[in-house]
């Protein structure tokens, strides 16, 4: 018969650490979807005590943002824009325009900006314009631009679905 494990116990332990720390980490990162995060770290057996990693996080955006669906990759990326607005009291939509290229890399590859608004929308074309060579390979890894030319490619109707919210929403 296995010992039973009582509060103390999980207290005293690693896990515990390891479970604090990821709790801190969730409420201070902006993680695109927590319970999809949390399953992709169990799928692949990610250490506990890692969870709270930012390269564990940035392995998982990159798997992330090319399953997620155009609706909700689109709906996450207003709610951030909205979010930056929101910090330095600005018009939301004039995000790509006012966006420091530090933040907007930043945002690009913590996952908050998704390939699909980047892409596919006036402004997001105009922020890639001016980042410079060294800038566009420190992103490279999460708006991977050939991958995501051919699922533009096969996807019509989801480039024209985010063309028309943008252009609606004046970004």
């Amino acid at each position: 018969m296995k010992n039973e494990r009582n509060y103390e116990d999980f207290m005293e332990s690693k896990y515990y650490t390891a479970f604090v720390k990821f709790a801190n980490y969730v409420t201070g990162v902006y993680i695109a979807s927590v319970e999809h995060y949390i399953e992709w770290l169990l799928k692949n057996r990610e250490r506990v005590d890692r969870w709270s990693s930012d390269q564990v996080y940035e392995k998982y955006i990159k798997e992330f943002s090319h399953r997620e669906g155009v609706s909700s990759a689109t709906e996450r990326t207003i709610i951030s824009i909205q979010k930056w607005a929101d910090e330095i009291n600005a018009d939301w939509t004039t995000f790509f325009k006012e966006v420091s290229l530090p933040r907007a890399i930043h945002m690009i590859r913590s996952g908050k900006i998704s390939p699909w608004v980047l892409y596919n929308s006036e402004g997001g074309i105009g922020l890639l314009e001016k980042l410079s060579a060294e800038q566009m390979t420190m992103i490279e890894d999460y708006i991977s631009p050939g991958p995501w030319a051919k699922r533009f490619q096969d996807s019509p109707d989801d480039v024209k679905f985010v063309m028309d919210v943008t252009k609606a929403a004046g970004l």
